[in-house]
């Protein structure tokens, strides 16, 4: 088991905390900077240099920052990724059936999964189908959503014979 620990961007190796041996390091003050990569990083809180900001400062503005990501990328309303070639789709207005124009896929744009429909077992807009997309029916409880599609379609195949085997 290798004892060193890597360093973030860094493709070199530090050795753990307590060793003062930096191979391939230059150490400034509290800036540490690699004489390979020029990645240059903070000493104690192995983040990125931050000059000017306590290490405290700088974790704080870095939460807000993947707070803000987060919210981003959760909020998302415009852009939805293909499942087939994924390349991004943008919906200006309509209904939430896409077409790839790259990969011609069918997809819902709410959950990004594929159009499938089987006859018997119901298609994405069937709401107690298992192939039913997740906001047609109770879309904050997947695990209550997924007992009651799987109860359905238990009793489907069951007054159907699939389940005599």
């Amino acid at each position: 088991m290798d004892p060193r620990v890597p360093l973030g961007l860094c493709q070199l190796w530090l050795l753990p905390e307590g060793s003062y041996i930096f191979s391939n390091f230059v150490s400034v003050g509290l800036e540490v900077v690699c004489d390979k990569c020029e990645l240059r990083w903070c000493f104690p809180c192995h983040g990125p240099w931050h000059e000017g900001l306590s290490c405290k400062d700088y974790r704080k503005g870095d939460r807000l920052l993947q707070m803000w990501a987060l919210e981003m990328k959760s909020g998302q309303v415009n852009a939805q990724r293909c499942p087939r070639c994924k390349i991004f789709i943008q919906r200006t207005s309509g209904c939430d059936h896409m077409t790839c124009s790259s990969c011609k896929t069918s997809f819902c744009y709410r959950c990004g999964k594929r159009y499938r429909s089987l006859k018997m077992f119901g298609n994405h807009f069937s709401r107690y189908s298992l192939f039913g997309c997740k906001y047609n029916l109770l879309p904050q409880r997947p695990g209550a959503r997924r007992f009651v599609r799987g109860a359905v379609f238990g009793m489907y195949s069951f007054s159907c014979g699939l389940g005599l085997i």
